[in-house]
């Protein structure tokens, strides 16, 4: 009669996979992934590599999805944000004026003359 030892083969499920991806994006340690889902360090690398490698970009690649669903809805902060981050636009405002008398800000493209 054989018996068997240590803890039964972890197998991946999808939450565990976006959780991995999550912290690991954060950037939390595999040893520390390993010790919040309660597996071996060895097991986290083998099942989760893929998670561990693109963990970053998964989550950027998350967030701008949401980022553009928000602007295609009409959410105007999204839409500000994005133009300023991927199109050159900047804020300005007229001289003199500051935030105490300004008024809200305008998005103006930003164009360069040579």
């Amino acid at each position: 009669m054989s018996v068997k030892r240590g803890q039964p083969p972890h197998e991946p499920t999808p939450a565990s996979r976006n959780r991995v991806t999550v912290m690991a994006a954060c950037g939390l340690s595999q040893d520390d992934i390993a010790a919040v889902i309660g597996i071996s360090s060895p097991t986290v690398r083998r099942h989760y590599r893929r998670e561990l490698d693109h963990a970053y970009s998964a989550i950027i690649a998350r967030l701008a999805a949401r980022l553009i669903a928000m602007a295609d809805a009409g959410d105007e902060r999204a839409i500000e944000f994005y133009l300023e981050r991927q199109g050159g636009w900047v804020r300005s405002q007229a001289p003199g004026l500051n935030s105490t008398n300004a008024g809200p800000c305008r998005i103006v493209p930003s164009v360069s003359v040579t």
